[in-house]
């Protein structure tokens, strides 16, 4: 027997095809999740928020037309999935962003450091092989073309250079010595452990770039273990 509203046999069961693909796309968005834990991407970011925004439109839709169908058309579970899956990564995305808020400052003034670093490899490519004079070092690589951002941490609140060089450092040193830390603010600074700038971010320590070219953050109960020469 044919409902005349819906449509549909009154003597069989039928599931609610927009609940089902509510949680589908809910499904889809929690793997959205694990491939950008494990492969982190713009496009997986993407991706999990359209599929949690569609499953979520999606799973309130199913209720809708679950409800309107007096009975004949299944599926609540499905509905209920596509809107509580979306909800919990939803909150876990917040709870993720809050906690990095603190760091977001960190990993900006490390890329800042990377630029440095590239900035440095072509001075020394183009001028003998050799770093800048740690005493003119700012002006020597603004010169070459450095963008002015490299020298600025984002968590600074002065306009001058954020960073100072290792004078003891020079293009054969070892890996682990220091070539660029978090410094007081001014330009063309030179010296030593006196210029760390210790409060910039939310931990207390310093940015380093090292003449290996990796950069880390160092806490303060690490100095010690830092090399100048």
């Amino acid at each position: 027997m044919i409902d005349v509203k819906t449509g549909l046999d009154k003597n069989k069961v039928h599931y609610s095809k927009i609940a089902i693909l509510a949680t589908a796309m809910s499904l889809c968005a929690a793997v959205s999740g694990i491939i950008f834990y494990f492969w982190p991407s713009a496009l997986a970011i993407i991706f999990g928020l359209i599929t949690i925004l569609i499953g979520f439109i999606f799973g309130i839709s199913g209720f809708v037309s679950i409800r309107k169908s007096e009975g004949l058309l299944k599926g609540r579970f499905f509905s209920f999935l596509g809107i509580v899956i979306p909800v919990l990564l939803l909150i876990i995305i917040l709870f993720i962003v809050l906690r990095l808020k603190g760091e977001i400052g960190n990993f900006l003034c490390q890329e800042r450091l990377y630029g440095l670093r590239q900035q440095l490899i072509l001075y020394s490519d183009e001028y003998g092989g050799g770093y800048p004079k740690s005493s003119e070092w700012c002006d020597k690589l603004k010169e070459n073309g450095c963008p002015y951002k490299y020298f600025k941490c984002p968590s600074s609140k002065s306009d001058k250079c954020s960073y100072a060089m290792n004078p003891y450092v020079d293009v054969n040193a070892p890996q682990d010595v220091i070539l660029l830390f978090e410094s007081a603010s001014d330009w063309n600074l030179s010296g030593g452990e006196e210029l760390m700038n210790t409060f910039r971010h939310k931990r207390k320590g310093v940015n380093v770039l090292f003449n290996g070219g990796y950069v880390d953050f160092v806490p303060i109960e690490n100095f010690d273990k830092l090399k100048w020469k």
